[in-house]
């Protein structure tokens, strides 16, 4: 019985250990807290069921592994498995800095400490206030740090440089609290590992200011698709009124045509008269009105490069909304470009757009024929374009619809594809 407790109490730890770096400090993203909380609870008993027929005490690595896979299960993207794995090198890493440090103030030996699970449980321990005080400091200064948007290349880099730093720092461990080992032994390996703390704690800064620039570029991107789209709204509204204008200039002729028509009874030459003046108005209507000025714009440029595309709209948006104009353009650019560019290959070629504003949340649901299956990379939609500098509308939508606390999905059945987003405003 003392063995299951101890095992379970030395994993918990480990758990929490895990739990408040990941979810609490990087907040890597996360199915559900249902999920998570399932995940962690069956890996305690799965720890105590097998702590019946075996010390994992002797195994200690054992105690990660367990907490990883309880991580693993409730990640919403699987990539985020390299990030996890850097985060439990990082706690590692502490642990030994915590327990070497521990070990020369109390003039502790590694065979006297593994004797003693009170020794272990405060040694273990002492990495969870540093985390709640990290936890804390990020809960303040929550602005000054953008999500994590780093290249799996890079984790995998700063990973293998952490593991290497652990086995080096393990091993002096292991030769300076051993018997016979010397103070200064234990001082140099003291401040070893202090390095390789060090060493942690520069490469996280060196993520936040990537994962900042990254940020800062998606800002500028999101400003520079706005102008154009302003751009390309202002140009229309000039061409409107130059053909209204010159539709009015005009009228009064068309009036006196038809009146004379009408005097001598041409009713067949009326009907064509009327039929052709109907075609010449036409472009004078500015097409489907979505509500947001903007949105006609984007619609309407889509439509005129992609004529052959029937398009139909439900519903109505609203400009009186805390949805900033920006993340309106970036939604509605994307979603509907990706959905005309789509539906062009294909011989039915139709785009369907719904949207509502209901109990404070806007629904959007854009619909497209399609001519294949979608891909995946990474648990995400993967882009069809050849060339670089694609693949970034959907992610940047993905971004818009988090930043309202929203959700984003895409389907694709019997020749359809259709993505849903649900913006909290």
């Amino acid at each position: 019985m003392t063995q299951i407790l101890t095992n379970t109490g030395l994993y918990i730890i480990e758990l929490i250990k895990l739990l408040l770096f990941a979810f609490g400090i990087s907040s890597v993203k996360i199915k559900s807290p249902k999920l998570l909380a399932v995940s962690a609870a069956a890996s305690v008993f799965a720890v105590m069921a097998i702590s019946s027929v075996l010390n994992i005490y002797d195994y200690a690595i054992l105690y990660g592994v367990f907490a990883s896979f309880a991580c693993i299960f409730a990640l919403e993207k699987k990539r985020s498995v390299l990030f996890l794995l850097f985060e439990y090198l990082s706690i590692c890493i502490l642990d030994i800095t915590n327990s070497n440090i521990v070990m020369l103030v109390t003039d502790l030996q590694i065979d006297r400490s593994s004797s003693y699970h009170e020794v272990d449980f405060m040694i273990n321990s002492l990495t969870i206030p540093i985390l709640l005080i990290l936890r804390l400091v990020k809960s303040k200064y929550a602005d000054k740090f953008p999500e994590f948007r780093i290249s799996a290349r890079y984790i995998v880099l700063m990973s293998i440089g952490q593991f290497l730093f652990m086995v080096y720092i393990s091993s002096l461990t292991l030769f300076s609290f051993t018997g016979g080992s010397t103070i200064r032994d234990r001082r140099l390996t003291v401040i070893a590992c202090l390095s390789c703390v060090v060493f942690v704690v520069v490469v996280f800064l060196l993520f936040f200011h990537k994962s900042n620039s990254v940020q800062k570029q998606k800002e500028i991107e999101y400003t520079r698709d706005l102008l154009r789209w302003q751009d390309k709204y202002y140009t229309y509204l000039l061409q409107k009124e130059e053909e209204t204008k010159r539709f009015r200039h005009d009228i009064k002729n068309h009036l006196y045509a038809i009146n004379t028509l009408l005097e001598y009874d041409q009713y067949d030459e009326l009907d064509r008269y009327l039929k052709d003046l109907q075609i010449k108005m036409t472009p004078l209507n500015s097409g489907i009105h979505t509500g947001v000025r903007l949105v006609d714009v984007i619609l309407h440029e889509l439509s005129e490069e992609h004529s052959d595309v029937t398009v139909e709209w439900e519903g109505q948006l609203s400009e009186n909304t805390n949805i900033a104009m920006m993340d309106m353009c970036t939604v509605f650019s994307n979603l509907l470009s990706n959905a005309f560019e789509a539906a062009q290959k294909c011989d039915d070629k139709w785009v369907k757009a719904k949207v509502s504003s209901e109990s404070g949340a806007l629904y959007v649901m854009i619909s497209n024929s399609t001519s294949h299956e979608l891909k995946y990379s990474g648990g995400a939609v993967a882009t069809t374009k050849t060339g670089s500098g694609h693949g970034y509308g959907i992610r940047n939508v993905e971004d818009v619809v988090r930043k309202y606390s929203g959700k984003f999905s895409i389907k694709c059945s019997d020749g359809a594809v259709s993505a849903e987003a649900v913006l909290l405003n």
